[in-house]
């Protein structure tokens, strides 16, 4: 879900300009892991409210609805490394209001899709 649904290097740009004041462009960060590209990111992705409040890719919520309309999506996790991604991503009003029409279970990274 990480950078296919949810904005997470928006969200990890607004925490770093909140934090330490660092503006990165798109090219700086081109080519990096996100821990890599971010000098706090432990740090961030194990901030309460770091899922929560990510924000959606544009359009994605509609593309899954799409793609849902043709095959049966699944959205299961593998960021079991970040003990706040579930739980936060679960509860999340921008995403789970949007994806709980499509979403049997709406966790993290990776589709499973079934026909």
């Amino acid at each position: 879900m990480d950078g296919v649904l949810s904005d997470i290097y928006g969200q990890f740009a607004n925490y770093e300009y909140k934090d330490i004041g660092l503006i990165q462009s798109s090219k700086d960060l081109s080519g990096k892991l996100e821990n890599e590209a971010f000098k706090n990111h432990d740090k961030y992705v194990n901030s309460k409210n770091f899922f929560y409040t990510a924000s959606p890719i544009k359009d994605s919520i509609d593309v899954v609805e799409k793609l849902n309309s043709i095959y049966q999506i699944f959205i299961v996790s593998s960021a079991t490394q970040f003990p706040l991604s579930l739980t936060e991503k679960n509860k999340s009003p921008g995403y789970n209001t949007g994806l709980a029409k499509v979403a049997v279970s709406f966790s993290a990274d990776t589709f499973v899709v079934n026909q």
